[in-house]
């Protein structure tokens, strides 16, 4: 029971430093590109169009079927990834 209980705790410190880690040690550009990630789960399809969270500008998305998703804004060094 006293492992289990040492197990949970360390896993929700865990879970507790990665949103504070990625809240404020992240640059701008990756905050934006989570945005653009949790907006794009909640859309339905395999692909897409969202208003980039960084510039407003249309971020074009696609997302396979392993789970993979592909973004890029169409503005010149704005967000861009491949995951």
């Amino acid at each position: 029971r006293l492992q289990r209980l040492r197990r949970q705790a360390a896993a929700e410190a865990l879970e507790t430093f990665a949103e504070v880690y990625c809240r404020e040690a992240l640059p701008e550009s990756r905050n934006a590109a989570l945005e653009a990630l949790r907006a794009i789960r909640a859309e339905p399809g395999d692909e897409g169009e969202i208003p980039c969270p960084d510039c407003a500008g249309r971020l074009r998305w696609s997302r396979a079927e392993n789970g993979h998703v592909w973004g890029a804004c169409e503005t010149a060094n704005c967000l861009r990834w491949m995951m």
